[in-house]
C-alpha cells in the first residue's frame, strides 16, 4: 500500500521516483492519495474514464501511462458522501474515477469502489469498515 499528499497538484517527486524504480509486475497495489485541490467541474466518461479537462498535473502523469506495469491489478476507493457535491467533501468522485483512464490498457485488471454515507468522508475512509475489508480482500484473497 503506498500513500502520499497531493503537493501542489502532483504527487511528491519521491513518490514518482519510488513508483518508477519498483518492480511492480504481479503485484497488488493500493493507492491512496490526499487532495483539496481538485476541480469538480470536470465530467467523466462512463466507458473509458477520460475527463473533460485536464490540467497540467494530470497531463504529467498522463505521460507516464505507457511506463504503468500491466500485470498490477488496481483497485480504486473513494467516498461520496451524499450530500449533492458528489465528493467526499475533499475530493470529486470525477477526479478519483479519472484514475481509470491513466492506467487504461496497461493495469492486468481495474476496479472502482465508490462508498456512500457520512463514513465515506475524506478522513474517515481509512477507518471504514466496508474499505478495510475490501483492501483485505484484494491485497490477499484471490
Amino acid at each position: 500500500m503506498i500513500g502520499y499528499p497531493i503537493w501542489w497538484a502532483i504527487p511528491p517527486r519521491m513518490i514518482v521516483d519510488l513508483i518508477d524504480k519498483l518492480d511492480l509486475n504481479n503485484k497488488n497495489l493500493a493507492l491512496f492519495a490526499t487532495s483539496g485541490g481538485t476541480n469538480y467541474d470536470v465530467t467523466i466518461n462512463p466507458k473509458t474514464g477520460e475527463p473533460s479537462k485536464m490540467d497540467s498535473a494530470y497531463r504529467e502523469l498522463l505521460s507516464l501511462r505507457k511506463t504503468f506495469p500491466t500485470k498490477t491489478a488496481v483497485l480504486n476507493i473513494y467516498g461520496d458522501v451524499n450530500d449533492g457535491s458528489h465528493s467526499d467533501e475533499d475530493v470529486p468522485v470525477n477526479s478519483a474515477k479519472s484514475l481509470k483512464y491513466l492506467v487504461a490498457g496497461r493495469a492486468k485488471s481495474y476496479r472502482e469502489v465508490e462508498i456512500h454515507g457520512k463514513e465515506a468522508q475524506h478522513s474517515k475512509l481509512h477507518n471504514n469498515p466496508q474499505v478495510n475489508q475490501l483492501l483485505i480482500n484484494f491485497l490477499w484473497k484471490k
